[in-house]
């Protein structure tokens, strides 16, 4: 027993360099991995399908998108509607009668640029379902 101690302390002795570097080399693969699988996270593609609400508490604005058709409404009034399409990753192209911006969705929001009013509006997601609040929709379809 002693005899196996010594030679696996003789081996780590003669070898520690080389062991050092083992070491710190699956220490790097793991936290290249977990640095991965964060950065995958982050980057997913996600969809924009569900409801946004712009930071403005005292009269909120809503979109809505479900199945390539937008709503932008406030409670009671409808503001706009139309066709959105995804053209490529998180970059979508919005178009109505009176809007044809292109919006990037990341981390489940986006801005929009309201050309009527000459102002930018940061929208949140605050639901991944379609959600229509005191609008009755069907009215307008």
């Amino acid at each position: 027993m002693k005899d196996t101690i010594s030679k696996a302390r003789l081996y780590v002795l003669k070898n520690s360099k080389s062991i050092v570097l083992v070491i710190l080399l699956l220490m790097s693969v793991f936290y290249n991995i977990k640095l991965k699988s964060e950065l995958d996270r982050l980057m997913a593609i996600r969809n924009i399908r569900g409801t946004y609400q712009n930071e403005n508490m005292l009269d909120p604005e809503y979109f809505v998108f479900s199945d390539g058709e937008f709503y932008r409404y406030k409670q009671f009034q409808l503001l706009d509607k139309g066709t959105y399409e995804n053209i490529y990753d998180n970059v979508y192209i919005i178009k109505s009668h009176n809007i044809d911006e292109y919006i990037v969705y990341s981390n489940d929001e986006f801005h929009f640029y309201d050309r009527a009013n000459d102002y930018v509006i940061k929208y949140s997601k605050i639901s991944n379902v379609p959600t229509y609040i005191n609008i009755d929709i069907d009215n307008y379809r």
